[in-house]
């Protein structure tokens, strides 16, 4: 003979709760993989970019010596300016450069830092520094 109960017996699975509380840290550990996945890209963008502008450097020299040591026309040298339009790219299209008979300055916005520029110029300079202080009129990258 059996006996039956009023319960149930206990079914094997998960809760509502349960399953509520897995979502959300999952969605916890995804944006913040999501957030240092986005700062790498910025990263390589800004590592491709500065690799661009020490191939325009090398141009602009090159440009120097086939122009009777001028650099006026660095700006236009077809190698140059499609140096430009890669680095335009890299650089979400904010690169400027600016040249004169005696001088030349190629810079870009960094992606990791809109405050912030790489620049080099015919000093031999290479770095980063504020934006605020370049212009399309600057002739050097330090003042």
């Amino acid at each position: 003979m059996k006996f039956y109960s009023s319960k149930k017996e206990s079914q094997a699975g998960f809760t509502l709760i349960e399953l509520l509380i897995v979502s959300a840290i999952i969605a916890m550990l995804a944006a913040v993989v999501l957030t240092s996945l986005q700062r790498a890209r910025k990263s390589a963008r800004d590592a491709a970019a500065k690799g661009q502008v020490s191939v325009m450097r090398t141009e602009a020299e090159v440009e120097f010596m086939a122009n009777n040591n001028s650099y006026a026309n660095v700006c236009t040298n077809a190698g140059i300016v499609a140096s430009k339009v890669k680095l335009d790219k890299d650089a979400n299209g904010a690169s400027t450069c600016t040249a004169a008979a005696g001088t030349y300055v190629i810079y870009f916005t960094l992606n990791t830092d809109s405050t912030k520029a790489y620049c080099v110029d015919n000093t031999g300079y290479a770095g980063e520094r504020a934006l605020s202080g370049l212009s399309t009129a600057s002739t050097a990258c330090l003042p």
